[in-house]
């Protein structure tokens, strides 16, 4: 498996069969790769929003994991797609967050 690990994580993780990716501040995504025949060897496990503000839920990431998941059967280096798309998904919750301050304050 020949795959790009896109430079802007600050922490990279390989245990248990799983490969942790992580950009400080906005995300963690951890991966597996599927052992099943379905076209792209990656399977989004779990991904935690590290975007937080008090008083703020924590963003259900289901559909989003799903999505990504996706997207990342399609293109030709599906980690920096991955990445990408969770550094856009970290920004317009930091928007939403500011947005929501800016209003309530």
């Amino acid at each position: 498996l020949n795959t790009k690990i896109p430079s802007v994580c600050s922490s990279v993780d390989i245990s248990d069969g799983k490969l942790t990716l992580t950009v400080q501040g906005e995300y963690e995504i951890t991966l597996s790769l599927q052992l099943e025949k379905t076209g792209h060897p990656w399977k989004v496990e779990k991904i935690k929003v590290l975007v937080r503000a008090e008083g703020y839920d924590e963003p259900t990431t289901d559909i989003l994991a799903v999505r990504l998941e996706a997207r990342m059967a399609v293109v030709d280096q599906p980690l920096v797609e991955a990445m990408n798309i969770l550094s856009d998904f970290c920004r317009l919750r930091t928007w939403q967050i500011l947005n929501q301050q800016a209003f309530t304050s």
